[in-house]
């Protein structure tokens, strides 16, 4: 099946790819030669051909006989050639595969570059988490802590793939072995950051998606991201701000996410801190508050059947506890049942870790909110100093625990329930 879309966009709509790769045409310039020449290779030929109209549309021409026109009758066959070394397949507005959601937003974009599944990106259950790159611990934390949760309920987390914020949402997606989707801001030829070759490769392997508008070969510019953020709010149901200076860019997202009609989250932050200043201010505009992803579940009615129904039996145990005073025998698990229940299948979860009796005495001084230093863990377990570096370097091995500098460590929110009896 996707063989036989991929040859039928190559016959029909291939050229809306390949003006994609001229420079300055973009994606308002190719839908208005195709609404006038009816068809996208109609429209490739008349830019090629200098028809008049090309001019009359506000689009510039290409002078005869000059080098410029080489390069551009050259460019389906470069093309072809790219998408096929790069195993890169690409989806035009005019496909019904197109993601829908993109179609309501402002200048959508023409052709999605994209590798890996592309029915991800017609996903009803999209979240996107953006925010600073140069982010707090905390905020990193949040970024991986949400995005887990959110992998685990079936939302599929939408993000950048850029250092920070974007970076630790992808990454607890995939935590959660859930699949998760970046959008770039250059060709998906390019790996930038480069520190993130592996990330995207696991993006790729977890069943997630790479998507771009720009074509192979187009480099990582500053001017790329701003564009690329509209595709991250067009792709999702709403948009989460989790950490943001007033200056970031996340701030330019959360303003297209509300021009196109989508919901944004900020969550709240340090308020004597300027690398939250953004989201603060988001809230007293009057962005939703985010402290928990059921508050997202809930707002978007997207709870599993099977955890509704845990809901209904949960308020009538309530209801009948609250009217006689203590639990009948009702056939349904009483409130300490329940909460025993949440406890095992805690401890049993897919990502359950198994700790050392030292490991956990480390982990039960540690926070994820705040720093201990070597001689604060030492105070507080009965570890020696050897044993301590050797704890504290396994755990970090673990993904439990990080060093925020030098000798001091911060628990991962990850972990926070992976160890404790």
């Amino acid at each position: 099946m996707a063989t036989q879309t991929r040859e039928t966009n190559m016959t029909s709509h291939f050229y809306i790819a390949v003006m994609q790769c001229v420079e300055g045409l973009g994606a308002m310039g190719i839908r208005r030669l195709i609404a006038y020449y009816k068809t996208p290779e109609a429209a490739w030929q008349a830019l090629l051909t200098n028809d008049e109209s090309v001019y009359a549309l506000g689009i510039k021409g290409i002078k005869p006989n000059t080098s410029e026109r080489t390069m551009l009758e050259s460019l389906p066959t470069v093309l072809k050639k790219q998408l096929d070394y790069w195993d890169i397949h690409f989806v035009t507005y005019l496909d019904a595969m197109y993601p829908p959601q993109l179609k309501d937003i402002y200048n959508p974009p023409a052709v999605l570059f994209y590798r890996g599944s592309e029915k991800l990106l017609r996903t009803e259950r999209g979240v996107a988490m953006v925010g600073a790159r140069k982010c707090t611990q905390y905020g990193r934390n949040v970024a991986a802590e949400f995005s887990y949760e959110l992998g685990q309920k079936g939302v599929v987390v939408i993000s950048g793939g850029a250092r920070g914020i974007d970076g630790c949402s992808h990454m607890g997606a995939l935590h959660a072995k859930a699949p998760t989707i970046a959008v770039m801001g250059c060709g998906l030829d390019t790996v930038y950051p480069r520190e993130h070759a592996k990330l995207f490769r696991d993006i790729l392997l977890g069943g997630g998606t790479l998507v771009s508008e720009y074509p192979p070969g187009v480099k990582p510019l500053g001017t790329h991201f701003p564009m690329r953020n509209r595709i991250i709010s067009g792709l999702a149901k709403a948009v989460v701000v989790v950490e943001a200076k007033a200056s970031s860019g996340s701030l330019i997202t959360a303003d297209i996410a509300i021009n196109d009609g989508r919901d944004v989250f900020a969550v709240p932050g340090n308020v004597l801190s300027g690398e939250s200043e953004g989201t603060n201010w988001l809230l007293r505009q009057g962005a939703m508050v985010l402290t928990h992803t059921d508050d997202i579940i809930e707002e978007y009615d997207w709870a599993p059947k099977e955890s509704k129904q845990a809901c209904k039996v949960a308020g009538v145990v309530k209801e009948v506890k609250n009217h006689n005073g203590n639990s009948e025998d009702t056939g349904m698990p009483t409130d300490s049942g329940t909460e025993k229940i949440k406890k095992e299948s805690s401890h049993n979860s897919a990502c359950m870790l198994s700790c050392s009796l030292e490991e956990k005495k480390v982990l039960q001084v540690l926070s994820y909110s705040t720093t201990y230093s070597v001689n604060e863990i030492l105070e507080q377990t009965d570890l020696s100093l050897s044993s301590l570096h050797t704890v504290l370097l396994q755990l970090e091995l673990k993904g439990l625990v990080e060093q925020s500098s030098p000798g001091n460590y911060i628990m991962l929110t990850l972990g926070r329930n992976q160890f404790v009896d």
